[in-house]
């Protein structure tokens, strides 16, 4: 016992902490640049989703206590993410943050217009972005619902596609009443299922934008605390663009990590490499860690060459068995 920890222990300094201490030297005017692990992602014919809305009629009924987390950042869009929840549907309290006291009074005065349960709209720092927001400033109401959909106001101006990608991360999640009640259908009777994520947006796979980039050897670090040891060749994957449905409990091992606000760097920022870029991450890896399993959804306009229709109930739990994908263990590589 006491040999394994001591390798594992000297594993983390050769592998993590020297070359992190060597990624600060400079020579001159000259900064030795660490490589990064990359990760692999799977082929996109052999990453299935789910389609949503289901082939067949369900019974909704918003069993439990649903929230809605929203980080409003850019307060432009807001109207259409009212619009887009009023018009699924959906029955919940919402939560909304964003930065400045003027913004949280131009969404109290938008969202009155909400009948779906109570809002709260809370001014947090401009640091982590939805990230730490998810995290810290809500951490408070995990336990007071059953289900969260966590959606932001997203904006990419990096890339030429960043709306789009934006519109289709949404349109999966809550796109119509129809797509929320597969939803609801799919955790009611997947109790195992503990995240329900949207299918990457195609244009990050073309770009290969589904890997660590300079995150892999920070994230390390931090699955460390959760118990989890990444391996730079194994499998990664994530809710990328961090909109997704999740079980509170599935999000209670980063939950336990105990982030600030001050961990993450003032905006603005980079656009990779920073705390909020390793926690997105590392979602789905909690989720597991917390002895949950995950799924991906994609509406019926999406390309996905993975997708499987359900015409029935008894698809659901045939797609679980069936496409069942762990990034912890020999699936994925990761211990």
């Amino acid at each position: 016992m006491m040999r394994s920890k001591l390798r594992r222990a000297w594993t983390r300094i050769t592998s993590d902490i020297i070359p992190d201490m060597l990624s600060q030297i400079r020579l001159g005017r000259y900064q030795y640049k660490l490589w990064q692990p990359t990760g692999r992602a799977r082929a996109p014919e052999k990453d299935q989703s789910v389609v949503v809305p289901f082939d067949y009629a369900i019974q909704r009924s918003d069993r439990g206590a649903i929230a809605v987390v929203c980080h409003l950042f850019h307060t432009e869009g807001s109207d259409r993410i009212l619009r887009l929840l009023c018009e699924a549907g959906l029955k919940a309290v919402l939560y909304l943050s964003t930065d400045t006291e003027a913004k949280a009074q131009i969404l109290r005065r938008l969202f009155s217009a909400w009948t779906g349960g109570r809002v709260e709209v809370r001014v947090v720092e401009n640091r982590g972005r939805d990230i730490a927001s998810k995290l810290i400033a809500f951490a408070d109401i995990y336990d007071r619902h059953d289900l969260i959909l966590f959606l932001h106001s997203k904006k990419s101006p990096h890339f030429p596609f960043g709306d789009a990608w934006r519109d289709h991360l949404v349109r999966c999640l809550v796109g119509s009443p129809a797509i929320v009640a597969s939803i609801m259908e799919i955790f009611e009777r997947c109790p195992q299922i503990g995240m329900i994520v949207p299918q990457h947006f195609q244009e990050l796979r073309k770009r290969n934008l589904i890997a660590w980039g300079g995150n892999f050897r920070q994230a390390r670090r931090l699955a460390w605390r959760m118990d989890i040891d990444l391996s730079p060749t194994g499998y990664l994957d994530m809710p990328s663009g961090s909109m997704f449905w999740a079980r509170p409990k599935a999000l209670r091992p980063l939950l336990g990590l105990g982030f600030g606000f001050k961990d993450f760097p003032p905006e603005p920022c980079q656009v990779d490499g920073t705390l909020a870029h390793c926690i997105e991450r590392l979602f789905l890896f909690s989720c597991e860690r917390a002895g949950y399993g995950w799924l991906k959804v994609t509406d019926r306009s999406s390309e996905d060459p993975a997708a499987v229709t359900i015409h029935g109930p008894s698809d659901i739990a045939s797609f679980v068995a069936r496409h069942d994908f762990h990034l912890l263990g020999p699936d994925g590589g990761h211990a």
